[in-house]
């Protein structure tokens, strides 16, 4: 005599956004992710705390506070210049506002590395032996230049409003890009 297994998927139904289908890449089993870390609202019962990303926060706790998430026991070198906002900042319009405009300000840019990387491309496809000092290669650095310039001229005013772990992500974006300066 066989057994009925009830699958996860027929006993949640199609619409239960907690479990991932993965059908798609051969594999039949459903993942449960479980609930959320913490809810906004619990990150918040603290809101003057500071404001410290999920990876900080993990190597900051100690194993004594497990489960209370509002506990900071040290604070690593590494993050102490991300921590200079609390919660509240974090979770303003501001702050999601001025995150968007770094990762426009990165796209901008990555834009900038891509239109050079093309044309020089480009320039290699038509000139195996063109050489970097060549005129047409300075033309593109200038031009490639000039782009950076105005992306970096657009967006000054909102970069200068970055905090916290903002002030990170624009300094990456920003040595990302200086290595193809050269």
């Amino acid at each position: 005599m066989g057994q009925d297994y009830v699958t996860k998927r027929s006993a949640r139904g199609d619409d239960d956004s907690t479990y991932e289908d993965y059908d798609d890449y051969g594999d039949d089993s459903d993942v449960f992710y479980g609930e959320a870390y913490r809810t906004e609202d619990d990150y918040l019962e603290a809101p003057e705390a500071p404001y410290v990303n999920y990876i900080d926060e993990a190597a900051m706790s100690d194993d004594n506070n497990a489960g209370h998430h509002n506990t900071i026991s040290a604070t690593p070198s590494s993050t102490a210049m991300a921590i200079t906002i609390d919660r509240n900042t974090a979770f303003s319009s501001d702050y999601y506002e001025t995150t968007a405009t770094l990762l426009a300000y990165a796209d901008d840019m990555d834009t900038c590395v891509n239109q050079l990387s093309y044309a020089l491309d480009q320039s290699v496809e038509k000139d195996p032996s063109i050489q970097a000092n060549s005129a047409e290669i300075q033309t593109l650095m200038t031009t490639y230049a000039g782009c950076k310039a105005s992306v970096d001229k657009d967006y000054a005013n909102k970069i200068k409003q970055t905090v916290g772990y903002q002030q990170a992500y624009f300094s990456r974006a920003k040595q990302c890009v200086s290595r193809y300066d050269s």
